[in-house]
């Protein structure tokens, strides 16, 4: 991802067909979060900032109830997953869903390589 935008931006959002969220991960005030939405919660927060106009690779992994997040190949935190996935849940790149109206879009750039496994 690269952007150099202050508010929140949205890379991946998983949300409810209501629009509660599930789980969210973005660029917040140049911190990269991890939403939870099971506990409604940020469960990771980046000590450093990644609006800084430069391409960062970001992966987010679920394995075996824990969550990870790693920037530019290090891990930068690890959470106990609360939130569960639905095959009725609402996946989006680029924004989320707040009561069913689309919202927080990446003000950025998204490389085309991203996957969601």
């Amino acid at each position: 991802i690269k952007t150099d935008n202050e508010g929140n931006n949205t890379i991946l959002g998983v949300n409810t067909l209501s629009g509660d969220n599930v789980l969210i991960l973005r660029i917040n005030k140049g911190k990269l979060e991890v939403y939870d939405g099971g506990d409604e919660n940020v469960e990771i927060a980046s000590h450093e900032d990644y609006n800084d106009n430069y391409w960062h690779h970001i992966v987010y992994t679920k394995l075996a109830g824990l969550g990870t997040l790693y920037v530019d190949g290090k891990s930068i935190g690890t959470h106990s997953i609360n939130y569960t996935l639905s095959s009725d849940d609402l996946w989006s790149l680029g924004q989320e869903y707040d009561s069913e109206q689309r919202s927080d879009y990446f003000n950025g750039a998204i490389d085309e390589n991203f996957q969601v496994i």
